[in-house]
């Protein structure tokens, strides 16, 4: 027996809107009141303050690290019967942590996002500081690959299933952040092309990994219709809510 394709699925759409509500709502909107500030716009790419202080553009990394924190201590503490749910947090574990290595290298290299402002206002326009972050943003990044290849062999065994699963969680996650930022009500083009870098192509070793382990005996994942009716919902309230955007920009 295979698990199920359409309850995997559920859980992608899922952690996709839980990383994405870490980092956007949570993350930068915590940092924003810290700093005194008002939210004026969240959508799911973007975050602005009424306070542009640079302590607010690092909120939404934090906000991610402490999701992907959270998470892999419960997976870690599930037993290993608790299949489902153990997959579904080691994917918040990896979209996560992709996101924010992958980030910070393309920030640096770029100069522009959350972790450029952060480290700009800290510690001015000159030197050398960008590219030491986009070589630790790269060290950061394959560290991310050994710890989420050992996390999904942990707990899927298989590396015929893991690949297969991992597949599935890719597909699912990245088309509905596309999804979701298909309402934007704004320019859709570049938070379209955000969605795809900051779930699809920064999480793409999930389809390109050597996948190592043993077959274990842990529970297939079996159709869970309910868990993929709340992924539908979760999706579709994501989409009309930060999809849109919510407030000026």
């Amino acid at each position: 027996m295979k698990d199920h394709a359409a309850t995997v699925a559920a859980l992608g759409v899922l952690a996709m809107c839980l990383v994405t509500v870490s980092h956007e709502v949570v993350g930068h909107g915590v940092a924003c009141a810290l700093a005194g500030g008002q939210i004026t716009h969240v959508s799911t790419t973007l975050f602005a303050c009424s306070v542009p202080m640079f302590w607010v553009a690092v909120g939404g990394p934090i906000g991610n690290l402490v999701a992907a924190l959270v998470a892999a201590t419960l997976a870690a503490r599930l037993p290993a019967s608790h299949t489902t749910l153990r997959l579904f947090l080691i994917t918040v574990v990896a979209l996560s942590l992709f996101w924010e290595a992958g980030y910070l290298i393309k920030a640096m290299l770029f100069r522009d996002g959350d972790l450029y402002f952060f480290a700009y206002g800290l510690l001015g326009p000159y030197g050398v500081w960008p590219f030491v972050g986009a070589a630790l943003g790269a060290v950061l990044y394959l560290g991310v690959v050994a710890m989420v290849s050992r996390l999904f062999a942990s707990v899927l065994g298989d590396p015929r299933r893991v690949r297969r699963a991992a597949l599935i969680l890719w597909l699912a996650a990245t088309a509905g952040a596309v999804i979701a930022a298909l309402p934007f009500k704004g320019d859709r083009l570049p938070t379209i092309r955000d969605a795809l870098l900051g779930i699809g192509l920064a999480s793409i070793p999930l389809l390109l990994f050597r996948w190592r382990g043993q077959p274990c005996d842990v529970p297939i994942i079996a159709r869970q219709r309910g868990l993929i009716i709340v992924a539908g919902f979760a999706l579709i309230l994501m989409a009309a809510t930060l999809g849109r955007g919510i407030g000026a920009f």
